[in-house]
């Protein structure tokens, strides 16, 4: 995680972008961690922007086979962390940064209402359901996903994971 975010506060401020940063690594021939380094700039520049963002992909929507949400989705005049438009879905996901004043819980509020207004859910999502819970939540985001019309179903990501 603190690898990820250092390379994600690069990039929100604008110091770099992803694609940059994978086109000087692919001229370096000895990198330790290149295999983490590519995925982790590749979701970076696929629209991941924080820890807790790149977590929910990697913890519950990948290894669950849950659809693939488009990041960073801009409408309303905000970004939307990951959205599923084709079954009127927004998962939003509270971390720590953009998320400590009760302005903030206030905005949120106000986006999941505008969202609502038009025909489409909200799920909110923060650091205990993606990091405790990645299973349990790949299988209450399916259940949301089915009920909006995903034919799909989530795939065990282990023996003993409960999503499926």
């Amino acid at each position: 995680p603190d690898t990820f975010e250092a390379l994600a506060r690069a990039v929100r401020g604008r110091l770099t972008t992803a694609t940059r940063l994978l086109e000087v690594l692919s001229q370096r021939e000895r990198v330790s961690g290149r295999s983490f380094l590519v995925d982790a700039l590749t979701d970076l520049r696929d629209g991941n922007h924080s820890v807790l963002e790149q977590a929910y992909l990697t913890r519950v929507e990948r290894p669950h086979a849950l659809p693939t949400g488009t990041r960073q989705l801009r409408e309303d005049g905000v970004h939307r962390d990951v959205a599923y438009p084709h079954l009127g879905t927004l998962v939003e996901l509270d971390g720590v940064r953009d998320h400590t004043a009760s302005s903030d819980r206030q905005r949120d509020l106000t986006r999941d209402m505008v969202a609502a207004a038009s025909g489409r859910l909200t799920v909110r999502l923060g650091w205990h359901h993606v990091f405790s819970e990645p299973c349990h939540t790949a299988r209450q985001v399916s259940e949301v996903l089915r009920q909006r019309g995903w034919s799909g179903a989530p795939q065990p990501c282990e023996l003993e994971c409960r999503a499926a």
